[in-house]
């Protein structure tokens, strides 16, 4: 042993995990916490058209989906002119019909999660 081995498959005796690897960017406070808060819309985003096939919830579920929602309709109602990271790692402000669609998934996640 002592060595290390680098390659794209990994050797037969050995399991290896796969890592997430992003690049560094040169941003400020702000521009990491406008990541996060896009991050989180994006999950949020992405989970409720599978949650609602899903059916049945437990509390604990509808308790997150609705906090979910409601730090989504924050976001979308506080400064909607920030940027926001996408997919490809570059920074862009939000459409005002993407920032309304966001505020209806949000309103709509509200509706049904926090009853």
């Amino acid at each position: 042993k002592g060595q290390a081995h680098y390659s794209e498959t990994p050797p037969r005796d050995i399991t290896s995990k796969k890592l997430d690897v992003r690049p560094a960017g040169t941003g400020t406070a702000q521009s990491s916490a406008s990541s996060n808060a896009s991050t989180t819309q994006k999950e949020a985003a992405q989970k409720k058209p599978t949650e609602e096939m899903k059916g049945e919830h437990t509390p604990e579920e509808k308790a997150q989906y609705c906090q979910q929602s409601r730090d989504l309709m924050q976001n979308m109602n506080g400064n909607t002119q920030r940027r926001f990271e996408q997919p490809d790692g570059s920074y862009r402000k939000l459409t005002p019909a993407e920032i309304a669609d966001y505020r209806s998934q949000a309103q709509a996640g509200i509706e049904a999660y926090c009853q």
